[in-house]
């Protein structure tokens, strides 16, 4: 059996949806917005069709070196049963939750850390992971934007809120004491 093929954003690609060089029309540039390097073809087809954006757009974007097609990477090692739920007895027994600033929760030591690309590929993960399809699009067009680490750190208690509301506020917070 063959691996479908997914698509994700060249550099090229990423310098065109920060920069906004107006080289490509609203429907492309959404298209090329949702290009998350976890999306097979025919989830993007779809999305071209919904779109509005012309039948050949993901060709177009691939003559433009703005995306690239790779292999999926293989599924992450399944959790250990157990673990989760003691490490989330372990926080439930810690006392009251509140939304308080990551630093202040976890400490500044889990603050996020290292460098923009990989801050920017940890934080386009848990988006195209864990939100809806609409609010990922929000957020990725946010993290687009960002041409730093501090910028995308500023972007931390949006993805917070979002993830809270989409995965429960433990699991949220844990998704991003990894970052």
């Amino acid at each position: 059996m063959q691996t479908p093929l997914i698509y994700a954003k060249t550099a090229a690609g990423q310098d065109e949806i920060r920069s906004r060089s107006d080289h490509l029309t609203r429907p492309m540039r959404n298209l090329l917005l949702c290009v998350d390097g976890k999306r097979a073809l025919a989830e993007l087809e779809a999305l071209v069709q919904a779109s509005g954006a012309p039948s050949d757009s993901l060709q177009q974007l691939l003559q433009l070196g703005l995306i690239v097609a790779t292999t999926p990477l293989p599924p992450a090692v399944p959790p250990v049963p157990g673990v989760e739920a003691a490490a989330d007895r372990a926080r439930d027994m810690a006392g009251p939750d509140t939304l308080e600033p990551l630093d202040a929760v976890f400490g500044s030591a889990a603050a996020p850390t290292g460098d923009y690309a990989e801050l920017y590929a940890r934080m386009n993960a848990l988006v195209s992971e864990h939100l809806s399809l609409l609010k990922a699009y929000g957020l990725q067009l946010k993290i687009e934007q960002c041409n730093s680490v501090e910028q995308l750190r500023s972007l931390i208690p949006d993805l917070e809120a979002a993830l809270d509301k989409a995965v429960g506020r433990e699991r949220a917070r844990a998704y991003l004491a990894g970052l």
